[in-house]
């Protein structure tokens, strides 16, 4: 059971070295703006197939905070990729980002947060990029009465000696159902700048249990649509976060 665990735990690195790097907020594209006032720890599994071909991610997702309005996060990944009888497993990219709050939400205004991160090619062959990613997102995020919107927006350059060039954008819509349940809708694109028409797509659903204040269970599952040069697949997330 355990070994199985580790397999699917592995599972969706193959999304993450196919596709540009990204910082993501399990279980969505989407980060929100919120800066952490402790130490919190979301454990995640990420599991995607398209084409044959298997992949899987188990990752740690460490929000440090450093300041009222700064905050840290780490993000390690261990990862396993699949395709027939061939299996590479080890270790994949690791995520490192600061965020700062530059401003809170009032009723008037949108929360606005800046989240600067760089994705390491510490994943090996299959199991990674292989090139160094720098990401430059802007957070807007809005609550109305039980909804809340966050978008997102950046620029994004993988590699250095031929770099490509990138416009993440995703939008979440959320809604809070009970007291402890919220649901999710999440659209994002990856748009390449000189190949605009051929942005990664995918659409994800998901939604958020809190047991009690510091504990949350978070699930999604979606479809990242076809391109030129990138099959169809259908992903999944769960993960576990915890406050300290």
């Amino acid at each position: 059971m355990l070994q199985r665990f580790a397999c699917a735990a592995a599972f969706a690195c193959g999304m993450i070295a196919a596709a540009p790097a990204r910082a993501e907020a399990p279980p969505y594209v989407t980060t929100d703006t919120n800066i952490a006032d402790k130490l919190e720890l979301a454990t995640f599994v990420r599991v995607a197939a398209h084409d044959g071909a298997r992949f899987s991610t188990l990752g740690f997702d460490l929000a440090v905070p450093l300041a009222p309005a700064w905050e840290l996060t780490l993000v390690p990944r261990f990862a396993q990729a699949r395709h027939g009888d061939r299996r590479t497993l080890g270790l994949g990219d690791s995520e490192v980002a600061l965020k700062y709050l530059a401003f809170p939400e009032t009723e008037s205004r949108p929360a606005v947060a800046f989240e600067p991160n760089v994705t390491f090619p510490t994943g090996g062959q299959r199991l990674g990029e292989r090139r160094v990613a720098i990401e430059l997102p802007v957070l807007v995020s809005k609550g109305f009465g039980p909804w809340r919107v966050t978008g997102q927006l950046g620029f994004e350059r993988v590699g250095f000696k031929t770099p490509e060039d990138h416009g993440p954008v995703s939008l979440l819509v959320e809604r809070a159902m009970t007291e402890h349940l919220t649901l999710g809708a999440e659209l994002a694109n990856d748009l390449p700048m000189r190949r605009p028409s051929q942005g990664e797509t995918e659409f994800n659903f998901g939604a958020a249990w809190t047991f009690h204040d510091g504990l949350k269970l978070q699930s999604a599952f979606g479809r990242r649509l076809a391109t030129q040069e990138t099959p169809a697949d259908l992903h999944s997330t769960i993960a576990l976060a915890v406050e300290f």
